[in-house]
């Protein structure tokens, strides 16, 4: 009786285990990098507004002793330095490019009037910020087409400050198969 037990647990198991294999091959040809979720849009775009915000505040800025930025002046513009982590143009392509596509980071680079001076890449002085809650974002409406999905997203803002905004993200699947922003950074 034990060992007619044991057989039919094992053969239990081992029913599990090709049975999973099986799963997990499916399941990784259907991902393939050509579907993506609900879910997964929403932490994209949430995921693009964090790197741009993060872009914006300057990247991860040592404060001297006195706590003032270093600034300087070009054509008129109070330019301020980037942090270390984004003192270069690489370093900026390679942090936005984790979430928007190139195109949408060289239009972003051009309005924002990024340059580099001396060395180091540098953005005007201005302060920002943003009181939309994204992680309670909710998608309203996906249109698809190939490769490319315009999805409209809910972003609520704190209770008694302003109503629901619709936002447009549009992100599309680039030649290496990973899904990018192609809004540009800030416009949503």
């Amino acid at each position: 009786m034990k060992r007619l037990w044991m057989t039919i647990t094992l053969i239990a198991l081992l029913s599990l285990i090709f049975a999973g294999c099986n799963v997990g091959q499916i399941s990784s040809n259907i991902s393939d990098k050509d579907y993506i979720s609900e879910t997964l849009i929403l932490f994209l775009a949430q995921n693009a507004v964090a790197h741009f915000w993060h872009v914006s505040s300057g990247g991860k800025i040592i404060y001297p002793e006195e706590g003032y930025l270093e600034t300087f002046y070009n054509n008129d513009i109070e330019y301020r330095y980037f942090g270390e982590d984004l003192d270069s143009m690489e370093k900026l392509y390679r942090y936005l490019g984790e979430v928007y596509s190139e195109e949408s980071i060289d239009e972003y680079v051009k309005l924002a009037n990024i340059i580099e001076f001396e060395g180091k890449l540098a953005q005007p002085n201005a302060d920002g910020g943003d009181l939309r809650m994204w992680e309670a974002a909710k998608i309203i409406e996906i249109d698809e087409k190939d490769n490319k999905k315009v999805c409209m997203l809910e972003v609520p803002y704190p209770e008694n400050v302003a109503e629901a905004e619709l936002v447009i993200v549009t992100i599309e699947q680039t030649k290496g198969k990973n899904w990018v922003v192609f809004n540009i950074p800030g416009s949503f």
